[in-house]
């Protein structure tokens, strides 16, 4: 259908141009709140809310290395300082 990131959220898969992410269940639930965002900011604050703050960096850093994205300048997965995260589409 055109899309980058599909999401199943009845399989709780998320493909990248049709190959299925490996994706722990945190990582799925990461990464599906930031596809909802559609190129929005999702702050931290909100973030917190529902992850543990101290290991979303981790989980951020190994979603970054499955979506194939560059660590240090990420293409799709961005962290916008003392705001939170986006993901671009």
């Amino acid at each position: 259908d055109g899309c980058v990131f599909c999401n199943d959220q009845h399989t709780r898969q998320i493909q990248l141009n049709d190959q299925p992410l490996n994706l722990t269940p945190t990582e799925y639930e990461l990464f599906e709140l930031l596809l909802q965002a559609k190129n929005g900011v999702v702050s931290r604050k909100e973030l917190g809310a529902r992850f543990n703050l101290k290991a979303l960096e981790f989980h951020i850093k190994n979603i970054r290395v499955k979506i194939g994205d560059d660590t240090k300048n990420p293409r799709f997965l961005k962290s916008i300082y003392g705001v939170g995260y986006q993901l671009n589409l």
